[in-house]
Parts: structure tokens; sequence; C-alpha cells
């Protein structure tokens, strides 16, 4: 397995912030099964992303997500895969608390 990752922090605004990471691999197998050789070969990457806003003095929202191309999983290959996530954080007076969706 050859692999290579970047991570790129950017803070677009005093209010907005986001990380950018991205990962490339390359893999090989070569294998005996039952008297025969195989090889695979299979490129892919992974990116994922997180941005994170201000939105006032007391609420913070979160999106996340990311995206993998397909895999080899042993002598398998994964499909392409995803995902997108939403998140909302109001802070409470001190002694309260948070509350988080």
């Amino acid at each position: 397995i050859l692999s290579i990752s970047l991570g790129l922090p950017i803070r677009v605004a005093r209010w907005w912030q986001m990380e950018n990471n991205i990962s490339v691999q390359h893999e090989s197998l070569k294998f005996d099964f039952q008297g025969s050789i195989y090889e695979r070969n299979k490129s892919s990457f992974r990116t994922t992303i997180s941005q994170q806003f201000v939105l006032g003095r007391k609420i913070d929202l979160e999106m996340a997500g990311y995206y993998q191309s397909p895999t080899l999983f042993g002598i398998s290959t994964f499909g392409s895969r995803g995902a997108l996530n939403l998140g909302l954080r109001y802070q409470l007076d001190k002694q309260h608390g948070t509350l988080k969706l």
C-alpha cells in the first residue's frame, strides 16, 4: 500500500473555519488461491470536509462529510460511499449547559 495524505485547515472569516483532507492510495495484491496466482491493483481516494460557522454569541453550526471512491477489501472491492452530517450547538447560561442537535 502506498498512501499520501494532505490536510488543509483554512480560516475563511472570523465566523467560518474549514478543515479539508484528501488521501490518495494505491494497493497491490498478489496471492495464491487453490494453486492459481491472482493479482489485484486499485487506486482510490478519500476526501473529508468539516465546516464550522459561528452564527451568534451562543449558536454554532457544523457541517461535515466525506466521500470514498471504490477500494479493495482483501480480494473484494467496496463500492464508493459517502455521508453528510449537520450539527447545531446552543450554549445555555453557564450553569445550565449546552444543547446539541
